[in-house]
């Protein structure tokens, strides 16, 4: 008997730590230009809004972020910041657990100075 309560407590042990561990994930990002083509160095921020808590990072040379530890189900706004193009900002962005993707295309700020001139 006293062995198999122990057998229990370690499949529950087990249990909780499997649960506990899948609490976050990992965004994968891209900023793209109006044709398409990956942007460098953005400055994506990345809200989380019940804390209004802050995390940053750039894009690589491909356009390409990577950010982890972000928590499961809770709303995020990420912000995409060029200073040549218009910024970015997609609201209520939620989290699954593992792996999430977020593509976003920016305009050029020239771009819009001669639609505007037209």
């Amino acid at each position: 008997m006293c062995m198999r309560k122990l057998i229990l407590f370690f499949i529950f042990f087990l249990i909780t730590i499997t649960i506990s561990a899948q609490t976050n994930s990992i965004l994968y990002g891209k900023a793209l230009d109006e044709n398409g083509k990956p942007i460098s160095n953005v400055k994506v921020e990345i809200i989380y809004i019940p804390w209004n808590k802050i995390y940053e990072t750039t894009t690589d040379k491909n356009g390409k972020f990577t950010i982890g530890n972000l928590k499961v189900g809770d709303a995020y706004s990420v912000k995409y910041i060029h200073e040549d193009y218009l910024s970015v900002t997609k609201e209520e962005v939620y989290m699954n657990i593992g792996i999430n993707n977020l593509t976003l295309y920016m305009q050029h700020k020239q771009l819009q100075i001669c639609e505007s001139l037209k």
